[in-house]
């Protein structure tokens, strides 16, 4: 999809395997922009022999200092609109995995992403993230039994809308948390949690339901 729609566009870096720097201001080998996206101190990595890989940044988003990486083909990431991603880290192993940001959206503070094993990342809209977050939907390698069989495959991430997580928080492989829901800082996270739970612990536990929250002190 192109459009030719104005960007802002400011010190980014859209490098192939080999570094070499990409014109700016253009969609250039399958970076899909859109929109008057504010985009600063970005690097988006295509390790060599990859391709088909994208990212779709939508209306009115702010992304800063983030870093980008593919490690295989026909890989999607979609970032909603009014979406701030501040200072994170994404990477992607291996193919056709999807993450998608839905949005108004925040994330900022050393916020790292990882999907492999053609699996996906869903983050629903109006999420709030503290810093040192970390989601990922594999383990990244492969513990086995006596018989060779794998026993802790790759499972897909869910996290609903209107979901705050706090500072330090570890979701991993086969979480669905659902609207709603405030995470407390540091918790790990391995499973299917309640609409409007409140969720603390390691591993998260639901300390108190039937909950929501505002953004505003009210």
């Amino acid at each position: 999809m192109k459009q030719r729609i104005k960007h802002l566009f400011l010190n980014n870096k859209f490098l192939n395997s080999c570094y070499t720097l990409f014109h700016h201001n253009k969609i250039h080998s399958g970076i899909l922009l859109r929109s008057s996206a504010v985009l600063k101190n970005n690097k988006i990595f295509q390790i060599k022999n990859c391709k088909k890989n994208s990212v779709l940044i939508g209306f009115n988003s702010h992304i800063q200092n983030t870093i980008i990486v593919f490690h295989g083909n026909d890989n999607q990431i979609t970032i909603g609109d009014n979406v701030s991603l501040i200072n994170a880290t994404i990477k992607i192993f291996d193919d056709k995995n999807i993450i998608r940001i839905g949005n108004n959206t925040k994330m900022s503070n050393a916020i790292s992403i990882y999907s492999l094993e053609g699996h996906s990342i869903i983050i629903g809209t109006d999420c709030l993230f503290g810093e040192k977050i970390e989601i990922r939907n594999s383990d990244s390698h492969s513990i086995i039994n006596s018989k060779g069989i794998r026993l802790n495959p790759a499972n897909d991430v869910v996290i609903g809308n209107h979901v705050w997580v706090g500072r330090g928080c570890l979701i991993l492989k086969g979480t669905n948390i659902g609207n709603n829901c405030v995470v407390g800082a540091n918790s790990i996270l391995t499973k299917n949690y309640n609409e409007g739970s409140l969720l603390v612990g390691s591993p998260a536990k639901c300390s108190n339901q039937n909950i929501n929250w505002d953004i505003n002190r009210i």
